[in-house]
């Protein structure tokens, strides 16, 4: 070839084979076979999901009844397609004599009759769309996140203000836990837990109606004045 100075090209080998009687041809009988021959070839990975080919899920009869999805997990294997269609995909077997197709699976039928480039151009706008999705509920979050600053810097410039600026640090701490130790007895009562099943069952004693009358107003007037102390102290009308 190089002495009959002939340039490498599909037609010009061809020719060259021809003349020279190099090689034997073959004939081929099944329409199918020759096509398949014709197409381009990738490879594709074999997942739970199905044989994965281009961002699609694929499977055939074989593959289902050899359970490759569990004993070929993650392998990958040679395919053959047709990028004007990829309805289905085919692996070949003996060298290209015979094939298998697979077929596409359901959760992948949205791309039913679609070209090779019309799945890139889908799959590449989901993308766009899952990545404006995300920025602008980052934005949201900022301008969440700025709206609560506001709201606590206004409290806290708020609470400044009415502070009393003559009050000495000993009176407000003392001011603190006065208060604290006047919710705690208002609020014992009414949050203890009392975890007794079978105090129900027990004999009610017997109580005057006037010891009981007495209790009930003790009781009350040591509120009231805890509320009374408390509300001085945090400078509220009576």
């Amino acid at each position: 070839m190089i002495v009959d100075q002939i340039t490498a090209t599909p037609i010009n080998l061809w020719n060259w084979g021809i003349a020279n009687k190099k090689g034997r041809l073959q004939s081929v009988t099944n329409r199918n076979q020759f096509r398949m021959n014709l197409l381009p070839k990738a490879n594709a990975r074999i997942t739970r999901a199905g044989i994965k080919f281009k961002g699609l899920a694929y499977g055939s009869e074989k593959s289902l009844n050899e359970q490759w999805y569990l004993k070929m997990k993650n392998q990958s294997i040679e395919v053959v397609y047709d990028p004007r269609s990829m309805n289905q995909i085919y692996i070949p077997h003996n060298g290209g004599e015979s094939f298998e197709i697979c077929y596409l699976l359901d959760t992948s039928v949205q791309y039913k009759d679609n070209t090779l480039d019309e799945v890139e151009f889908y799959k590449q706008l989901l993308q766009e769309v899952k990545s404006n999705e995300k920025n602008q509920q980052l934005e949201n979050t900022v301008n969440t996140d700025s709206a609560i600053e506001l709201i606590i810097k206004e409290a806290t410039n708020q609470k400044k203000n009415t502070l009393n600026i003559n009050q000495t640090k000993a009176e407000k701490l003392k001011n603190i836990k006065v208060n604290q130790r006047a919710e705690k007895l208002m609020n014992r009562q009414d949050e203890k837990f009392d975890l007794d099943v079978g105090k129900k069952s027990r004999k009610a004693e017997v109580v005057s109606f006037i010891k009981k009358e007495t209790n009930q107003h003790s009781s009350s007037r040591l509120m009231t004045k805890l509320r009374k102390k408390r509300d001085e102290q945090l400078g509220k009308d009576d």
